[in-house]
């Protein structure tokens, strides 16, 4: 067996609770009042996941400080804060521009 790793780039942005987000992603919030069998005050926040926005269990849960990825092809997934930084890191611009005129 052969080991692989995933080069493709994603653009990410850290989930803040706003409605700006919320509305941008079309984040679905269940809270005490939307959804009384809920355990917390606290609001649980749900990612569609593409298929059917509308129904929760095409929904991946959220959380303030996860970070919400879009990869080239416009697929949309949460990575939690801890796996986001083992995973990920930020590509630079100007970096990628100090190589092109250096001609590397």
């Amino acid at each position: 067996m052969k080991t692989y790793q995933k080069t493709t780039t994603v653009q990410a942005e850290q989930f803040d609770g706003s409605k700006k987000m919320i509305d941008k992603y079309g984040i679905r919030i269940f809270d005490l009042v939307s959804n009384p069998v809920l355990k917390s005050e606290e609001p649980k926040f749900y990612l569609p996941n593409g298929v059917s926005p509308e129904l929760v269990f095409d929904s991946s849960e959220i959380k303030i400080g996860d970070w919400i990825a879009t990869d080239n092809n416009g697929k949309v997934w949460p990575v939690s804060d801890e796996d986001f930084k083992n995973d990920f890191h930020e590509i630079k611009k100007r970096r990628i521009l100090d190589k092109i005129g250096s001609g590397e």
